[in-house]
């Protein structure tokens, strides 16, 4: 569903189960930091215990665990053309084709590590206010 087939009525009924249900029971439990009166969230001690449970995948984007089954096969199949000697793979040592797997594997998770660090809850500064709605 696009942002674009959300209502107003639908907008509503989400916001007011934030602000009367979710949000003050995720703050009884510790998990963020929510001000009624302001209308302020932000992360709190907890948030950390929860935060494995919040895979965000954008819509372009590949889950991780399928991205690593891939890279898992890509490997696995690299490994075995270069053992049967397949040219051209017979033209470097097995060894050095598990170091470029090793290789690729640290680069994968380099990555995730970069972009994990910058997708966390409050990591981009407060969110954009939203207008009023009735």
């Amino acid at each position: 569903m696009s942002t674009d087939e959300i209502t107003h009525s639908d907008r509503k009924t989400v916001y007011t189960a934030l602000r009367q249900t979710h949000l003050p029971k995720m703050d009884d439990a510790n998990v963020v930091d929510y001000d009624p009166n302001r209308g302020h969230v932000e992360p709190a001690e907890e948030f950390e215990d929860v935060e494995v449970y919040l895979d965000v995948v954008p819509e372009k984007e590949i889950p991780r665990s399928e991205y690593y089954l891939g890279l898992s096969a890509f490997a696995a199949a690299l490994l075995a053309v270069a053992w049967v000697d397949v040219f051209p793979f017979d033209l470097l040592a097995d060894v050095t084709w598990a170091a470029v797997i090793v290789a690729l594997f640290a680069v994968s998770a380099a990555v995730d590590t970069y972009y994990d660090a910058h997708r966390q809850l409050g990591s981009d500064g407060a969110p954009p206010d939203l207008p009023e709605q009735d």
